[in-house]
């Protein structure tokens, strides 16, 4: 699996990224349970991969997501508004 970064770098499943070295890259906090935060961190372990990777690429799938759906449902607006 691979994910784009800071738009111009390829990382791979596994690649390390040096968050001080990238410009424009924000750090992001999160309060989860200490359940969740175990499960995820397994789940990260078995993908071979970093819980950071892991959550941006949700995270980013997530709004790919949301966007598709907005735009889909833009789309129906406007077809509607032409009957």
């Amino acid at each position: 699996m691979q994910s784009t970064y800071a738009s111009s770098t390829t990382i791979s499943k596994g690649d390390h990224v040096d968050l001080q070295s990238n410009a424009g890259v924000k750090r992001l906090s999160l309060q989860v349970s200490s359940q969740l935060h175990r499960e995820a961190k397994l789940a990260a372990i078995e993908d071979e991969e970093t819980l950071n990777s892991m959550v941006v690429t949700l995270l980013r799938r997530h709004l790919n997501e949301r966007r598709a759906t907005i735009n889909a449902s833009q789309r129906r607006g406007a077809a509607m508004s032409w009957r």
